[in-house]
């Protein structure tokens, strides 16, 4: 009986040793350390599909969302473009250059590694958008309300030989549509008017497009056809805009364009170890949309709890 027991200790002793020399030929190969690395890259992956994912619903809808996530150092909040955490990975682990598009050919993330810092970027590429110029009597006006009426072209414009629209009277609208756009955002409506005759003062009139309205005051010297611009926020899809008269004398249309130029958004995302914290809610907000340089560019409030 004795015998039995030493032959079991014996036994479980020459397990043990063997375990833990396998451990430790593991552990010096740092197999371990590099799989803890890579969840942690994985983890960061999924936070940014997350943080992309909740980024475009926050710019279509509104509103706020928020976003929990496991972070192994401190989140800095660097500008409304760029969120910072570190993880410190050996550079021996071999990591992808470039992920596939995360949820559309809008955004992807980018992976790279500088000394011994791992660096994940999510990129949205610069979305140019622009129909040329249109001429609004190709289909594009839907009504004329009031005193507003179509001439033949008897003044040099971009749209001859057809024609251009006018309104008078303070009671003319040019009701047009846009050509169908690719997603709800802030635009730039582009439009030729013809104005300035020395014996008219009061050629005013106001553009109505989204939820905004610019009043053009009779403020131009000279007969000619001139390019005015204004900001709107269409949606995706045919949207509608309108010229209206606001005085006595007539004002002329006929021809437009819509364009889009968006600066690239990066959001750049460090991690650094090996204290692990405690779990950090990520709010994420729109805060603002703003035009400069016909450039629009959407500020996003990132908030760390």
């Amino acid at each position: 009986m004795k015998a039995q027991s030493e032959t079991l200790v014996f036994i479980l002793l020459f397990l043990l040793s063997v375990g833990l020399f396998t451990v430790a030929v593991f552990w010096s190969k740092d197999i371990f350390q590099q799989n803890v690395d890579m969840t942690k890259v994985s983890s960061a992956e999924k936070f940014m599909k997350d943080l992309d994912y909740t980024i475009k619903s926050l710019i279509k809808f509104g509103g706020y969302e928020q976003i929990d996530y496991k972070v192994d150092g401190p989140i800095t909040l660097i500008d409304s473009k760029t969120i910072e955490v570190r993880t410190v990975i050996p550079s021996g682990i071999s990591l992808p250059r470039y992920w596939n598009n995360i949820s559309s050919d809008s955004s992807y993330i980018r992976g790279m590694l500088d000394g011994d810092v791992f660096r994940i970027q999510l990129i949205y590429p610069r979305s140019i958008f622009d129909t040329g110029t249109l001429c609004l009597e190709d289909g594009y006006v839907t009504q004329l309300v009031g005193d507003s009426w179509f001439a033949p072209a008897s003044t040099s414009s971009n749209c001859n030989p057809l024609g251009h629209y006018a309104i008078d009277s303070s009671t003319g609208i040019i009701m047009a549509e846009t050509p169908s756009l690719p997603q709800g955002d802030y635009y730039t409506l582009i439009f030729d008017e013809l104005r300035g005759d020395t014996g008219q003062i009061y050629e005013n009139f106001s553009v109505y497009c989204g939820d905004k309205v610019y009043d053009f005051p009779d403020d131009v010297d000279g007969l000619g056809w001139r390019w005015k611009n204004v900001t709107c926020h269409f949606n995706e899809g045919v949207n509608n805009f309108n010229f209206t008269s606001t005085d006595s004398e007539s004002c002329k249309f006929d021809s437009f364009r819509i364009s889009r130029n968006l600066d690239d958004l990066e959001i750049e995302f460090f991690t650094e170890g090996p204290t692990l914290s405690k779990p950090k809610t990520v709010k994420v907000e729109r805060n603002d949309t703003y035009i400069k340089n016909n450039k629009a560019t959407i500020k996003i409030r990132i908030t760390f709890i």
